[in-house]
């Protein structure tokens, strides 16, 4: 929304904002709906004095210190006026600082800043009318307004091209600021370190020594250049404003499909709305090529509300294919066009069990505005990237890299260099490592943050992922967000309780293949560890212990906290059959956090990729466990229940014979029978075949 309230404030003085709190005040603003006042408070608008403003900005030069002025001039310069107006208040203020400055005073404008100012100056009379609903919108009144207002209103507005705004900052930020070294070679990329799961203490510790020693090495020439570049980028985004809210506000779901990931993307959506999530959901496309009419202009809309943004339309295809991403990359480079403030982003293959929704009202969310959850793995990120970004290391603080029956004393008593894990120390991110199957943050409040781990992803082939992960299992944009975070000292909550591998079991129950990630809830998660380190204080315990260590003590430990919830007592209840007042024995147990998410990726459940490969693989077992094989699963047959939404997809959502000939390249009955046959395989053995009864989608 254009903010022009510098014209306003001085013509409505029957309209301060305090009014609108009283209960008379509508009495008031009766007189607003006539054009006749309209009219005239546009003409107040065209006469109000770009001097007066001018000059108060300058009597305050004066008095605000260098970084007080930039959040002054970020504030005050909103609206831009003309470009004469904006070079005279360079020209005063150049009389006080130097030059540079000015120039850096001219950068924290954002890039649509220039592009409103730019408007502005060319189309000064028509946007008067902008202003003045802008006015009646900020003060929450409505009024009637010509029939032609929006129309015009609309235009104007459409000539301030999201095109534009995404491609400048793409090449004012992204690409201004790219590495201009050689990518790691071989020789510099290091040697691996595979996987260490994060249950397991590590020995010997992952300390500094062990991150940089055969790992990754750069010469003098490529360090500084990253150095440099990642400075330059940080003090920029410094100083960029939230992004405009004619293209990022209010709440929604955002999910990444198109060509043959329409499959699955369909039938995530189709699950969250079986859930009962209202959120308007965004289906982000690379390309024009992966584009169907008939599922984005027809299935999306009409039954889950729901629509397709395509990356290409939003940037064109030059600035696309220049970046040469690979589909990994482009997963996170889609949310750039989400158009939501609040985002809740979940993988093609995530499917929640939960509503969705309620996470933006979840306590994590209103405190952090960043919501993360765990991967299985420790953090093996390489010291060099904590030393390019400027991180600086304090003393220990955490206890991931040693047992919750070790002495905390004794341990940071060791070799920091040598002998203390070095995630574990105060300046360095946090040890557990993240996955990003689901997200949950504020665009607005964690812009910069999320452009600086847009920037770790494109250059992530060539130094980042190598860099933050240094061969570690799942490279790709996971490890990106929390360093990113870091840099900018912004908050986040990371939903620390176990993460775990859901699967079945093979080879005659002999062997077992993992197949889904499982995840909690934060609210309950939250309280689970409030509880447990209230316990641990309670025992004169470091109340920094993690509960799910996989040594003896820690499992004992964790047994002991959860039979302390253990009460037995008895209570008078009115019998509704005889009306007397009978005693009832009731038991309270330690209830665990419920599972929030299925991140099903081994295989994927996508009706026409599935269909290819026929019952010789996902469609002749259970693919996470027998019936009652999970007690966190709790009684639904959830496998039963997400398979016959696919089923839905490909029988009845789907009908665009264009999908189906060149993107499916498969025949729709031939697939609707195949998961239909697979439906009815589940019925089998189901313990609850009610999971087939869809309540959201209808055959």
């Amino acid at each position: 929304m254009f903010n022009f309230l510098y014209f306003a404030s001085d013509t409505l003085p029957s309209l301060p904002n305090s009014a609108l709190h009283d209960a008379t005040f509508q009495s008031n603003v009766d007189s607003l709906d006539n054009e006749e006042y309209i009219k005239k408070l546009i003409k107040e608008l065209k006469e109000a004095k770009q001097e007066e403003l001018l000059n108060k900005l300058e009597e305050e030069i004066h008095s605000e210190n260098m970084a007080g002025l930039k959040a002054k001039l970020l504030k005050e310069v909103e609206g831009n006026f003309t470009e004469a107006f904006k070079n005279d208040l360079k020209q005063k203020i150049d009389k006080e600082y130097s030059k540079n400055y000015v120039k850096e005073a001219e950068m924290s404008l954002t890039v649509f800043d220039e592009l409103k100012a730019k408007y502005l100056s060319d189309n000064l009379s028509e946007i008067k009318q902008t202003a003045m609903l802008d006015v009646f919108r900020e003060m929450d009144i409505k009024v009637s307004l010509p029939s032609d207002f929006d129309a015009k209103v609309a235009g104007h507005h459409k000539k301030f091209s999201k095109s534009n705004f995404y491609s400048n900052l793409i090449t004012n930020y992204l690409v201004k600021y790219k590495p201009t070294v050689e990518k790691l070679s071989e020789s510099e990329r290091g040697k691996s370190f595979g996987g260490h799961y994060i249950r397991d203490v590590q020995l010997p510790p992952l300390t500094r020594q062990r991150l940089t020693e055969d790992r990754v090495n750069l010469p003098k020439e490529k360090f500084e250049n990253l150095q440099q570049k990642h400075d330059e980028l940080v003090a920029a985004l410094k100083r960029m404003g939230e992004p405009p809210k004619e293209f990022v506000n209010g709440d929604g779901i955002v999910i990444s499909g198109g060509g043959t990931y329409f499959g699955s993307a369909l039938v995530a959506i189709g699950q969250m709305r079986e859930m009962g999530a209202k959120l308007p959901i965004e289906l982000i496309i690379n390309s024009e090529d992966e584009y169907d009419k008939q599922i984005c202009e027809e299935l999306l809309p009409k039954q889950f509300n729901a629509k397709c943004i395509v990356i290409e339309r939003e940037v064109g295809k030059d600035v696309l294919d220049s970046l040469k991403l690979t589909k990994f990359q482009m997963k996170i480079f889609g949310l750039l066009f989400a158009t939501f403030d609040n985002i809740v982003t979940i993988d093609a293959d995530n499917m929640p069990i939960k509503n969705v929704d309620t996470l933006l009202y979840s306590e994590p969310y209103l405190t952090s505005k960043f919501i993360l959850w765990p991967d299985i793995w420790h953090k093996c990120t390489s010291p060099l990237f904590y030393d390019i970004a400027r991180f600086k290391q304090g003393h220990p603080t955490r206890r991931q890299g040693i047992a919750n029956d070790w002495s905390w004393f004794d341990y940071v008593k060791k070799d920091p260099e040598t002998e203390i894990s070095f995630h574990d120390f105060e300046g360095i991110s946090n040890p557990i490592s993240i996955e990003t199957g689901q997200m949950v943050f504020s665009k607005r409040a964690h812009f910069r943050s999320f452009m600086l781990a847009l920037y770790y992803n494109i250059y992530g082939p060539d130094f980042y992922y190598r860099l933050l992960f240094q061969g570690t299992f799942g490279e790709g944009d996971r490890e990106t967000f929390v360093p990113a975070l870091d840099v900018f000292r912004e908050p986040y909550h990371i939903v620390e309780h176990d993460t775990w591998l859901a699967g079945f079991k093979n080879n005659e129950g002999k062997g077992f293949q993992e197949t889904t990630i499982v995840q909690y809830d934060p609210t309950e998660n939250e309280k689970f560890f409030e509880d447990w380190q209230k316990w641990l204080r309670g025992k004169k315990l470091d109340d920094r212990m993690w509960p799910f260590q996989s040594n003896l003590y820690t499992q004992k430990l964790l047994e002991e906290f959860q039979k302390s919830f253990h009460k037995e007592y008895t209570k008078l209840e009115e019998n509704p059959l005889t009306g007397k007042m009978d005693e009832k024995h009731i038991v309270e147990n330690f209830k665990k956090p419920d599972i929030f998410f299925f991140h099903i990726h081994n295989p994927k459940i996508n009706p026409i990729e599935n269909a290819k490969h026929g019952k010789d693989t996902i469609y002749s077992r259970r693919n996470l466990g027998l019936p009652g094989a999970y007690e966190d699963f709790g009684t639904t047959d959830w496998e039963l229940q997400f398979h016959t939404i696919s089923k839905w997809i490909a029988c009845k959502g789907i009908t665009s014979p264009h999908f189906w000939k060149e993107v499916a390249k498969e025949d729709q009955k031939k697939v609707c029978d195949t998961v239909t046959k697979y439906t009815e395989f589940l019925m089998k053995d189901s313990q609850d075949k009610s999971a087939a009864d869809l309540k959201y989608l209808k055959f």
